[in-house]
């Protein structure tokens, strides 16, 4: 859902709801005119606070912008992120297409459980224990552990398909799933354009060693193939959850210990009921609404 404006959703807050459908007049009015609109194009402006929407847009840089109409220099929608925003829209579309009641009661979704969604899927996590934090103060370091832990395990050459976490009973479980748990033993690594002034630096490093192949020019740079340092996703988020910054709070939880779960194991991270059924559902990543619109 997208409901809520807490750090945890990213969603549209009461008022933001209330506000939409002052101005565009009543429900259906309202998806017509979400089923049109486009991220980081669209504004909502009740009282008229800004003579020209690109004024307000070049103000908020935002992907929905509704002006508050007792404060201009406010966005009631700046706690709407992007997949939230999107998620809006799409609902809309598929309710115009397809009314149905299963979009505001839907009926339970039977998931298979997460031993049968592991099978054949590339899925890591890492556990740590937290502290007692406020919700917004954990899901922010939470959601921001996950982008850096992602775009670590990018550098380290995975291909991240998605990420999520789940937090309760004083345990966090950050999810990934990959393209691929276990990298081949050589990549390919480019070096700097041959006219550049560091290629002496890149020579002098590999022209001795260290690599398999070149240093060699493809089109205007240096490449080499060298052994890979590392290869399992398991080894990478060991080395990254030790180094990196994951949060105020989270890093330090880190450093008094973690465990990382691969493959199958990831249905062990916890014993919570609830993780069991969040792991279930993220792995199937569907929504319910799907069911009724024919999309």
């Amino acid at each position: 859902g997208v409901y809520g404006a807490e750090v945890r959703v990213e969603g549209f807050s009461g008022y933001l709801l209330e506000l939409l459908a002052v101005h565009y007049g009543s429900f259906l009015s309202t998806l017509r005119a979400t089923s049109g609109w486009k991220p980081f194009w669209t504004v909502v402006d009740i009282e008229g606070h800004y003579s020209d929407s690109r004024d307000a847009l070049r103000r908020f840089r935002e992907p929905l912008v509704v002006v508050d109409p007792v404060d201009p220099k406010r966005n009631v929608a700046s706690p709407v992120s992007l997949d939230s925003m999107c998620k809006f829209i799409a609902a809309a579309r598929a309710f115009l297409r397809e009314p149905s009641l299963e979009f505001f009661y839907p009926s339970p979704l039977q998931l298979p459980t997460p031993d049968k969604l592991l099978y054949q899927r590339n899925v890591a996590a890492v556990k740590l224990k937290v502290p007692p934090l406020p919700e917004d103060v954990l899901w922010g370091q939470a959601k921001r552990a996950l982008r850096a832990l992602a775009h670590g395990l990018e550098r380290f050459g995975f291909s991240v398909f998605d990420a999520a976490a789940w937090t309760g009973e004083g345990e966090l479980v950050l999810l990934f799933e990959l393209e691929t748990l276990e990298l081949p033993p050589l990549e390919k690594h480019h070096g700097p354009p041959v006219y550049s002034d560091h290629d002496e630096r890149f020579l002098s490093k590999y022209v001795e060693g260290g690599c398999v192949a070149g240093p060699y020019i493809e089109g205007d740079k240096w490449v080499v193939v060298k052994p890979r340092k590392v290869r399992s996703a398991g080894e990478a988020l060991t080395k990254l959850v030790s180094t990196y910054n994951i949060g105020e709070d989270l890093t330090p939880s880190a450093k008094s210990g973690f465990k990382v779960y691969i493959g199958d194991d990831v249905a062990d991270a916890s014993a919570s009921e609830d993780y069991k059924k969040f792991l279930s559902s993220w792995l199937v990543r569907k929504y319910p609404w799907l069911r009724s619109s024919g999309t």
